[in-house]
């Protein structure tokens, strides 16, 4: 995007530049005197390592206020060389730890099998409950499908025996039959006519009609049978519809569920195997520990000289026993740091005057840092400094012991040196 020339704009936007020590690799690779520049060399790096364009000058036309300038260390895991580490590994010994292996890979593979199981949502009793009751319905269907009877032929019976508009008419006629009984018999017998044969039979049963009057509570009854012959129907027509498959279908439910409660048995036996198996593990360990003193510092020192024939690929004895605050000590208050700019020193303090500022901080003494991890505390100019237009500037940490110097530059990676000067920048509007 093209700038606006004659406004400008003025933004926050600090500087930094580090020095990195890639993991494996040592100081004195990227650094062979007793001064680290900043600003200087920012080819080729990263944004992590610098936000800057181009060496010891500010972009296109910009000027910039130095407000606070600080130095950032880093407190990263050490990682050595493979002749370092193979020395480490031979003076540490790992020969009684080879049981623990064999015995925590045998735990892995049994953690494996459990990997993705869920816990069960039913239990045996349950599904055993189920299966009885379910059991005890398809004998009472097969029972039903046993009885030799024609269920539409019945049903169709007791609807002509419940239909009232042709049951009633007869009910009521025999009732007024048994009333007229004597009288109509009286008449048929003393004629002397001949009687044919259905009307002789019709007047022996008028003889035997007694006077109990059953014909009252049948058409007392006649709405009963209706209802009655409706449920009945619908009984048939349920038992009907519990298709003899689906009992099938639940036997292969009821395999799969125990199947999968067998799973779950199986599964609770590896969770005690692996219990045994790590509970043995932690007793092997804790007895490979008892009896297993860490490598000295000489020892791995004599390997080193053994192995590497250069006393400067040695590490640090602080690095060799991952004593992050002793490194960072060495660094911070054997070093000079010089604010320099167009040639004119702006200011010069022993490093431990600019706090990081910055980074992680713990009171345990696992993470070290330069100072608390707050903006605040962190050193800022009495008047800022100014830095014009294409003038040169830079930063130096100096090492003013020679001795000192040779020893840190033994230091392996991965390591930062971060210095930011935070500020104001004014550059054209774009």
């Amino acid at each position: 995007m093209a700038a606006i020339k004659g406004i400008k704009e003025r933004v926050h936007l600090p500087l930094y530049d580090s020095v990195f020590v890639a993991p494996g690799k040592q100081l004195r690779d990227i650094a062979t005197s007793s001064v680290l520049k900043f600003f200087v060399n920012v080819q080729g790096k990263t944004k992590l390592e610098t936000n800057m364009q181009s060496t010891s000058l500010l972009p296109h036309w910009n000027t910039f206020e130095a407000r606070a300038l600080r130095v950032v260390v880093s407190d990263l895991p050490t990682k050595f060389s493979r002749e370092v580490e193979r020395c480490l590994t031979a003076t540490n010994g790992t020969s009684n730890g080879n049981g623990s292996s064999t015995a925590l890979a045998r735990c892995i593979e049994i953690l494996s099998a459990l990997i993705g199981e869920s816990e069960p949502a039913i239990t045996d009793q349950q599904v055993k409950t189920v299966r009885e009751g379910l059991y005890v319905l398809k004998q009472t269907i097969d029972a039903v499908d046993q009885i030799p009877v024609d269920f539409d032929g019945a049903i169709g019976i007791l609807r002509i025996y419940g239909n009232e508009e042709k049951v009633r008419p007869i009910l009521e006629l025999q009732s007024q039959l048994r009333q007229v009984r004597e009288s109509l018999i009286y008449v048929l017998t003393r004629t002397r006519i001949e009687l044919p044969k259905p009307l002789t039979a019709f007047v022996k049963k008028l003889e035997e009609l007694t006077d109990d009057r059953e014909e009252v509570n049948l058409l007392r009854q006649l709405p009963d049978v209706k209802l009655i012959t409706d449920g009945f129907e619908q009984l048939v027509a349920l038992l009907r519809s519990i298709d003899k498959t689906q009992f099938a279908a639940l036997d292969t439910l009821f395999t799969t569920i125990e199947q999968f409660l067998y799973d779950v048995r199986a599964r609770a036996k590896r969770l005690r195997k692996l219990k045994e198996c790590l509970l043995a593990v932690a007793e092997d360990l804790e007895t490979h520990r008892n009896q297993h003193t860490p490598a000295s510092i000489a020892d791995i020192t004599r390997c080193l000289n053994e192995s590497l024939g250069d006393k400067k690929s040695i590490p640090l004895d602080d690095q060799l026993s991952r004593d992050s605050l002793r490194v960072l000590s060495k660094l911070v208050y054997n070093s000079v740091t010089s604010f320099i700019v167009g040639e004119k020193t702006m200011i010069q303090m022993p490093t431990w005057f600019f706090p990081a500022g910055a980074g992680p901080f713990s009171e345990d003494g696992q993470t070290v840092t330069h100072g608390l991890p707050a903006p605040e505390a962190t050193f800022r100019f009495a008047e800022p400094v100014s830095i014009d237009t294409q003038q040169n500037f830079r930063v130096e940490v100096e090492f003013p012991e020679a001795d000192v110097a040779d020893e840190l530059q033994r230091i392996y990676g991965p390591f930062f040196i971060w210095v930011v000067l935070d500020g104001y920048m004014t550059r054209d509007v774009q």
